[in-house]
């Protein structure tokens, strides 16, 4: 659909079309492109619709409701927390002129989502649980997803019992709804995790490796067919459309040209014309049939290219992932650990550490195992850096720079440089190896 809305656009631009006539085509565009994760696309469609959209007919004013709350999801996706609120209070200011109770709650439940992300969980929870009250009667793919985020809330308060059956319950809506098949299976993914994240916080292994294993699935499907739906195929398949159209156009140009050139030699020749137009005619048809031929070989390649990086890209997360979790069952085997420790590692072999909640989450997890790490490690050397303690905690679970840099997001060359510092700080001397002074720890 977006390679359509594309093409229409461009043609659009080659008439000249007022901006007027083009604004309901540039809405339904951005929405498509929010599903396709082109945020800042959408939003250059979504904005720029809004602004040149003079619809007064009766339906006018769900589509603004709607498609303001898209443009505040597409600012929400891309961390524009404050555009993101803006867009989603314009939608509500809509609704509540209307009284559209349903798309009332919607706009509660996606700003609760903004004050949650803001760890605002008070704010946050008064909003969502408003937009439950109305949305477990009317939208079950909205009420499931809201579940989703109470949920989290509680499940960060430690009320593991309350996370858990909301979980249940939006996995009980999201079964029985019918309607909107994509929404539906993107609100599943989000469930599934935090099912397995209330899961193992819980203890329950068997029910966390599960809802993880059901989550791991839906996750890799949708980031293929993200991947398959994403703008540059689709820009892709606009221009070998529009290389072929030039081709047609081209041909049959230069058919105009032999026919009248042909018309003016049959008054002096008929028959050596005819014997001339039936020769042309199957060379030309020759031509056309091996253009084509050769068009569709090239879009088909061109695809399968496409498919093979994904592919390669697919199977290289696989390895990764695989190559971490032998080394930490490894260690498991290795180690005299308890059940519980054991349940850790295996939490810890999926976490990345980007940001300062993956680093608090981590850090977390890593003390239950080796109580009093970092004090030690602060002992050692009070000003010790947290890229740097985090360098030392990653050693200490004997992974290799491949998979230091994997889980931190940095290059192979940036984790050695890290480790040189370690050295340089603890004074370790060249006979000696920073694993053996972090094992002391």
């Amino acid at each position: 659909m977006a390679t359509y809305y594309l093409k229409s656009e461009e043609i659009n631009q080659q008439l000249g079309k007022k901006v007027e006539s083009c604004a309901g085509m540039w809405l339904q565009l951005g929405e498509v492109l929010f599903h396709t994760r082109e945020y800042e696309k959408s939003t250059y469609y979504l904005s720029n619709g809004l602004q040149n959209w003079h619809d007064t007919s009766g339906q006018s004013d769900y589509y603004r409701i709607r498609f303001w709350n898209a443009l505040g999801q597409d600012y929400q996706q891309m961390g524009q927390l404050d555009s993101a609120l803006m867009n989603y209070k314009k939608s509500m200011q809509i609704a509540e002129q209307v009284k559209d109770s349903v798309w009332m709650g919607i706009n509660s439940g996606f700003m609760g989502q903004v004050y949650f992300l803001r760890k605002e969980y008070a704010r946050a929870k008064a909003l969502l649980e408003y937009d439950y009250s109305i949305n477990k009667v009317y939208e079950w793919n909205i009420a499931a997803y809201t579940l989703y985020w109470l949920a989290r809330i509680n499940l960060l308060q430690g009320r593991k019992d309350s996370a858990l059956l909301q979980v249940k319950a939006a996995l009980g809506f999201l079964r029985k709804s019918a309607s909107f098949p994509l929404q539906r299976v993107n609100y599943l993914e989000h469930v599934y995790y935090t099912t397995a994240d209330v899961y193992r916080a819980m203890g329950k292994t068997d029910s966390f490796y599960h809802y993880f294993i059901l989550y791991s699935s839906l996750h890799d499907s949708l980031e293929r067919v993200a991947a398959l739906s994403s703008i540059k195929i689709a820009q892709l398949r606009i221009n070998n459309e529009k290389n072929y159209q030039t081709i047609q156009s081209l041909e049959r140009e230069k058919e105009a040209e032999k026919l009248k050139r042909n018309f003016i030699l049959a008054a002096i020749v008929m028959c050596s014309i005819i014997a001339i137009l039936i020769i042309n005619g199957r060379r030309l048809q020759s031509a056309h049939r091996h253009q084509l031929a050769l068009q569709q070989k090239q879009a088909v390649e061109a695809e399968a290219k496409a498919a093979k990086e994904q592919l390669e890209m697919f199977r290289q997360n696989v390895i990764e992932k695989t190559n971490l979790v032998e080394r930490l069952q490894r260690q498991i085997h290795h180690d005299q650990v308890t059940a519980e420790q054991s349940q850790v590692i295996a939490a810890l072999s999926h976490q990345t550490i980007l940001t300062e909640e993956d680093w608090d989450k981590f850090k977390s997890l890593f003390e239950k195992i080796y109580p009093g790490f970092f004090l030690k490690l602060r002992e050692k050397a009070s000003d010790i850096t947290i890229a740097e303690q985090r360098m030392a905690a990653l050693t200490r679970l004997h992974l290799t720079t491949k998979q230091m840099a994997s889980m931190l997001g940095i290059s192979a060359d940036s984790v050695h440089k890290t480790r040189q510092r370690l050295r340089d700080r603890f004074q370790i001397s060249d006979s000696a190896t920073l694993e053996e002074l972090i094992l002391d720890i």
